[in-house]
């Protein structure tokens, strides 16, 4: 059961995640349990990978375009 619902989890994080789970839990982790430090743990790599997201710049004229847009659907709904 547990390989069944587990098996797709990557090795060092997952391992990484039992033993944190086996430290705090008082009886073994369910699944659950399991993937929620699992989760928990790739959150952290994630955080520490440093990675900075880079945005386009906008397109002055299709921004426009959609403010406009979004004023005439929010005069329409005041009329």
């Amino acid at each position: 059961m547990y390989w069944d619902q587990l098996a797709s989890l990557q090795d060092e994080p997952f391992m990484v995640a039992v033993r944190q789970a086996v430290g705090h839990c008082q009886w073994f982790p369910s699944v659950a349990e399991l993937r929620r430090y699992y989760r928990d743990e790739m959150r952290r790599r994630r955080m520490n990978a440093g990675q900075v997201i880079e945005y386009k710049p906008a397109n002055k004229e299709t921004a426009k375009k959609h403010l406009d847009k979004l004023k005439r659907t929010i005069r329409c709904r005041t009329k």
